[in-house]
């Protein structure tokens, strides 16, 4: 399931948005968006991999801090599968 949280900076005023997509016994996924457009793009497109992943087959690897670079090989690299729920 997935929420939205509006955000607004205290130091310059300009509004984000934070998406949250949380399941039982998983990590919980979030990113922050410029506009809710792009926010909601994204949860629609990782929360089908997110219902039929489960916590064996979990990719824990993208929760951990990298450079941008090492994100982008790493992308590049994985081959991610949209599995249709039985």
């Amino acid at each position: 399931m997935a929420s939205f949280d509006k955000r607004i900076s205290p130091h310059t005023g300009k509004i984000s948005w934070r998406v949250r997509i949380r399941r039982n016994h998983l990590p919980v996924l979030s990113k922050s968006f410029p506009n809710k457009t792009e926010a909601r793009q994204w949860a629609s497109d990782l929360s089908p991999v997110i219902r039929t992943t489960t916590k064996e087959s979990f990719p824990y690897k993208l929760l951990e801090r990298r450079t941008q670079d090492e994100a982008e090989t790493i992308y590049r690299r994985t081959d991610y599968q949209v599995t249709e729920a039985a």
